[in-house]
């Protein structure tokens, strides 16, 4: 799934995207739809946004949106100024939102609805090489959000990208830093040196722009669109600041779909590792105790 998939399957439900079909070729920065003089004036569609859809071209180019910069209402032409990899063919299945949310506008309740969907799991494992007589090491800003929730070392010499050999960590300490400075991990106990560090943190989806962007493959398609629409509708309820009862309707049913999609869908999240191994517990009696943290 990708920005485009997710902007245009939010908007056709909301009821605001016209699906059409090119009536003539353009080039790449135009595309000609049947000439809609009755129902449209020139200019309408300015700052709206305009899908391809699908295209019949040797370059592809299914699946961009660009924000559209001029409409000819008497020839039915819509122009953008940033072009795309090939011209539009006739025929080619497009898409166009009017101004009331602009391509922008769109973008930001996009990447809104995949931080509401809540943190990811990540693992970062460049940050971090032991090395002698050190047990405190600096962390990266991304884990400064939330204290990791799980750190291991790659404890075996020979150890490959196929077959590694990592180890969990159960005595160490996060320790939080000022605005802009990154935090520290602190170990009770010095590491084997030259060893990758793997911590595992969580974090908001990355920012995503472009019309390709994709989206993390551990949030389903229809969660990701429930959540946008959920945001479409309370940015249109705060915009008429409630005075539209249709509005405020679908508003609360766009909640209740996204909860149900949280349910039907769960994102995975990694299981938490406790920092302190206690002995006699039955779980902690099979953790592997590597060197130097052995019994």
């Amino acid at each position: 799934m990708t920005l485009f998939d997710l902007i245009l399957g939010a908007t056709r439900e909301v009821g605001i995207a016209e699906l059409r079909t090119t009536s003539s070729a353009g080039d790449t920065t135009s595309a000609h739809v049947v000439p809609l003089r009755s129902e449209t004036a020139d200019d309408q569609f300015n700052g709206g946004t305009f899908f391809i859809v699908s295209a019949a071209t040797s370059t592809s180019i299914d699946g961009q949106f660009r924000e559209i910069t001029d409409y000819v209402a008497s020839s039915g032409e819509f122009r953008w100024g940033s072009s795309v990899l090939a011209a539009v063919p006739a025929s080619a299945g497009i898409a166009y939102v009017g101004t009331e949310f602009r391509t922008q506008l769109l973008i930001e309740l996009a990447n809104d609805s995949l931080r509401a969907l809540g943190p990811l799991d990540f693992v970062d494992r460049a940050t971090i090489q032991t090395s002698a007589v050190q047990t405190a090491y600096s962390g990266a800003v991304a884990w400064k959000y939330a204290p990791p929730t799980r750190i291991d070392y790659l404890a075996g010499v020979g150890s490959t990208a196929t077959k590694p050999d990592w180890q969990n960590i159960t005595g160490w300490e996060y320790q939080p830093s000022s605005a802009g400075a990154t935090p520290l991990i602190i170990f009770n106990e010095q590491l084997p040196i030259t060893r990758d560090v793997r911590v595992w943190y969580r974090d908001h989806h990355h920012r995503i722009e472009g019309s390709t962007s994709p989206i993390d493959e551990r949030i389903h398609p229809e969660l990701a669109v429930a959540s946008m629409i959920e945001k479409m509708y309370g940015y249109r309820n705060s915009r008429s600041r409630g005075g539209d009862a249709f509005d405020v309707q679908r508003w609360g049913d766009a909640k209740l779909r996204l909860e149900q999609h949280r349910v039907r869908w769960p994102m995975w999240r990694a299981k938490k590792k406790r920092k302190l191994a206690i002995i006699g517990r039955e779980e902690d009696d099979h953790l592997p105790w590597p060197t130097p943290y052995g019994p």
